[in-house]
Order: structure tokens, then C-alpha cells, then sequence
């Protein structure tokens, strides 16, 4: 898959680590080697960021419009909260 399509704020599926939302777009630099990275952040884990470099050509992260649909756009959506 082409990563160049992805973008902030879209949902995929990364390899095991299930549904996560690009959050942002840096660039890092690991073992000397200066890239430009995608920031994913598991939806049911916000504590927790993986990033997988924006050129890397890999079935492991592929776009997820079902989740996208059914899960991430509730994520932007006001919680209603009861007391009592």
C-alpha cells in the first residue's frame, strides 16, 4: 500500500496493535537515521504511540474505512455524562 494517501486524523489498521488514528506527522531521527514518520495512537490505548516511517512500503498499515465509520468519527463526537 501507498502510504503518500494517508494523511492526519485518517483511522488504519497497524499489523497487531489494532485501530489507531494518525495524530501527526514528525520527523525523527532513530539510529542516525533522519526520517519523516507517521504518529499512530491506538484508540482503545491513547497511552501509547507507535511511528512507522512515512516511505516504508508495508502491508502492516493499511487504511480502515469501516473503522473509520464506526469507531473514530464517535472519537470527535461530545460525550454526554450523567451524575446521580
Amino acid at each position: 500500500m501507498s502510504h503518500d494517501k494517508l494523511k492526519i486524523g485518517d483511522c488504519v489498521v497497524y499489523s497487531t496493535k489494532g485501530i489507531c488514528r494518525i495524530t501527526d506527522v514528525e520527523e525523527k531521527v532513530f539510529d542516525r537515521d533522519k526520517r519523516n514518520y507517521f504518529v499512530l495512537v491506538p484508540i482503545f490505548d491513547e497511552m501509547s504511540t507507535y511511528y512507522i516511517p512515512q516511505d516504508y512500503d508495508s502491508e502492516s498499515i493499511r487504511r480502515s474505512q469501516k473503522a473509520r465509520r464506526l469507531i473514530c468519527a464517535n472519537m470527535s463526537k461530545p460525550q454526554i455524562r450523567f451524575n446521580g
